[in-house]
C-alpha cells in the first residue's frame, strides 16, 4: 500500500506511516518523518515543554537508562 503524506506531499509506502485505528486505512495521514519534525519544532518552540523534558530527564529511571546506554560501548570499566 502506498499513501501520500498531507504535510510533505510525497507518496511513501505504508510502513512509513504510524498506525491509527480510527483512520479508514488504519494509518495516520502524516508520514513518520513529518510527525517527528513537527514534534521536534513544537518542543523547541514551547518553553513549558522544554522545562518538562528537563525535569523528566532527571528521574531515576531515565538517568539509569542514560547511564546504561552511555557506558554500553565503553570497555575501560
Amino acid at each position: 500500500m502506498k499513501k501520500t503524506c498531507k504535510a510533505c506531499g510525497k507518496t511513501k509506502p505504508g510502513a512509513e506511516f504510524y498506525p491509527h485505528p480510527a483512520m479508514a486505512d488504519g494509518t495516520l495521514n502524516f508520514c513518520k518523518s513529518c510527525i517527528k519534525m513537527r514534534a521536534k519544532y513544537y518542543r523547541l518552540a514551547n518553553p513549558r515543554v522544554q522545562e518538562y523534558d528537563r525535569h523528566r530527564s532527571k528521574t531515576p529511571k531515565r538517568r539509569a537508562h542514560w547511564q546504561a546506554t552511555r557506558c554500553a560501548g565503553d570497555n575501560r570499566i
